[in-house]
């Protein structure tokens, strides 16, 4: 019986104080039976996903608002994506991830605001369920916003 494996990217945030060295050896030091690849935008993890499971979260908790994990499609070194098979190129959803690395310190401004003010969050859960916005008041809203 085959035991299936996963695939994650960890990719860092560009204002975070870490480096894809320093998380890739955080993981490495672990002795886990798992593989892992260390990139420009952080690491790739595979193996069992209970391994997986005692990998991800202690590699999260070096900085959990700039670290961010997402399941990747391919194992690592898979021929489907391997840039010298396909006549070279950018890999398969090469991309989408530059695109969302770009975004990363947006998400982890939030992440911090969030964080520091708990209070102000269970405010906004209340005041979404007490009341409802007509479309009137969005219009108003739009109109209003500057251009950018």
């Amino acid at each position: 019986m085959t035991r299936k494996r996963e695939t994650f990217a960890v990719v860092l945030s560009p204002d975070s104080t870490l480096t894809p060295s320093t998380i890739t050896q955080k993981a490495v030091s672990l002795g886990l039976p798992v593989t892992i690849k260390e990139t420009c935008f952080g690491m790739l993890v595979e193996g069992e996903a209970k391994h997986i499971g005692e990998v991800l979260p202690k590699i999260v908790k070096l900085d959990p608002n700039r670290i961010f994990v997402k399941v990747r499609g391919y194992p690592i070194g898979d021929s489907r994506i391997c840039r010298a098979n396909r006549g070279g190129g950018p890999r398969l959803g090469y991309h989408q991830l530059d695109k969302e690395y770009k975004l990363l310190p947006l998400i982890s401004k939030a992440l911090e605001e969030i964080s520091a003010k708990p209070e102000k969050i269970s405010q906004i859960k209340t005041a979404r369920k007490k009341s409802k916005i007509h479309a009137d008041q969005i219009r108003k809203i739009i109109e209003n916003m500057p251009v950018r």
